[in-house]
């Protein structure tokens, strides 16, 4: 079975999540979206995007989300392409492949295409992969999308919140997940 590994970086200030983003101008705008095709029979990574979005409302990334992430505004400036594409591409990636994030990474999409007038029409069926390390007895309150690797002994360069390398931590450890049978992915 094939299966896409996604994850999302967006907008976010000091005390942002504490607030739920409800703060004067606070939108969740996607930054980076990165996903994965992988083959859980194979064990093989198949394809991948990792997509810069420039956001509208905030075009001024925070020195909080820059020093979380790592992403910077000249990189924005510079490969950072319209929501709408990014979406476009998203949407073509994925098809009707099921998508497993840590999380409602799809509600960022759906305010996303509210932000920017688009219809949101993915077809994709959106997964929690924490249930499935949940069922498999990891507590994943210790755990991040970007971390989640290190339950299965799995170390990797890069940084956490860089949503490319949240990605490699989650397929990896959803592959792990299923190579070692405690509960079928696929």
């Amino acid at each position: 079975m094939q299966a896409v590994v996604w994850d999302t970086e967006y907008t976010t200030w000091d005390g942002a999540m504490e607030r739920d983003w409800s703060g004067d101008g606070e939108y969740r705008e996607l930054v980076q979206l990165a996903a994965r095709k992988i083959d859980f029979n194979g064990g093989e990574m198949l394809d991948e995007i990792n997509i810069f979005v420039r956001p509208v409302r905030n075009p001024e990334l925070s020195e909080c989300f820059t020093g979380l992430t790592h992403i910077t505004q000249d990189q924005i400036e510079r490969d950072g392409i319209a929501f709408a594409e990014a979406y476009e591409a998203f949407k073509k990636f994925a098809g009707t492949l099921p998508c497993f994030s840590y999380g409602t990474d799809a509600v960022i999409l759906q305010e996303g295409c509210d932000l920017n007038g688009i219809d949101y029409d993915l077809r994709c069926l959106f997964l929690d992969a924490r249930i499935y390390f949940k069922n498999s007895g990891i507590d994943v309150r210790n755990y991040t999308s970007g971390t989640i690797a290190q339950a299965f002994g799995i170390r990797l360069d890069g940084h956490v919140h860089n949503a490319l390398h949240d990605v490699d931590s989650l397929s990896q450890a959803l592959l792990a997940l299923h190579k070692n049978k405690k509960i079928k992915v696929a």
